[in-house]
């Protein structure tokens, strides 16, 4: 069994990354230390349901696969401890007892201006698809701010991890994933070492964008208050 992690931010692209590697069949990445977090906030009883409730969910073709967002990282990382008894371990030696020799993808958004209006848009209307045209409320640079502040802090807290767990990551950007869509599904395939002759790319079947006239009139605003950081 292959196991890779896909270690990111929210509002990053990620389902859309996610989406191209399961249609080639390079496992069905899902948000696992979410769904760990979001199950009735209780502990999990026994390895036996951890894998049958959540670990072959992530699974296809002999592939598993799963995002972590970092704001989920440190509850994650205690429900399996609680799990798994393991104390005195490290993080890395926990994450190995599940997922043994797993890689790991860094995939982050260049342009974190943007990122943090997505950020702050998902937040303010609890919706993170925008095909209802939820609520998003007034342009705000204090909390777009503090927004590009919290996803700053997160990238260094990967950096933290990879360095201190001598992990050499697979790194990729939004940005960079959208200008070469194939090339990039294939770069990030030969890491994993998954073969897939083809790259088969079903448009009808990935995620919509998100970006709208909105983020664009605040990212606008926003760049004429503050042009460097954008």
């Amino acid at each position: 069994m292959k196991h890779y992690f896909i270690c990111t931010q929210p509002r990053s692209g990620t389902h859309f990354l996610r989406a191209l590697l399961q249609q080639q069949g390079c496992g069905a990445p899902t948000e696992l230390f979410y769904h760990l977090l979001a199950d009735g906030g209780g502990r999990i009883p026994t390895r036996e349901v951890f894998y049958e409730k959540f670990y072959k969910k992530s699974i296809l073709n002999h592939v598993f696969g799963a995002v972590i967002h970092r704001l989920h990282y440190t509850g994650g990382m205690k429900r399996l401890r609680e799990l798994s008894g393991m104390v005195k371990e490290n993080d890395f030696e926990v994450l190995n007892t599940f997922f043994p020799s797993a890689k790991f993808i860094y995939f982050y958004r260049e342009n974190k201006v943007k990122q943090a209006i997505s950020f702050l848009k998902a937040e303010r209307s609890n919706h993170y698809t925008f095909k209802d045209n939820p609520e998003f409320g007034e342009y705000s640079k204090k909390e777009i701010s503090k927004y590009i502040t919290h996803l700053c802090i997160s990238e260094a807290q990967w950096s933290k991890f990879f360095n201190q767990y001598g992990v050499s990551p697979y790194v990729l950007s939004y940005e960079s994933l959208c200008s070469n869509i194939e090339e990039s599904v294939r770069s990030v395939l030969d890491f994993l070492e998954f073969d897939a002759p083809k790259i088969e790319i079903d448009e009808s079947d990935l995620p919509i964008r998100q970006y709208n006239e909105i983020s664009e009139r605040w990212y606008q605003t926003f760049l004429k208050s503050d042009p460097e950081l954008c």
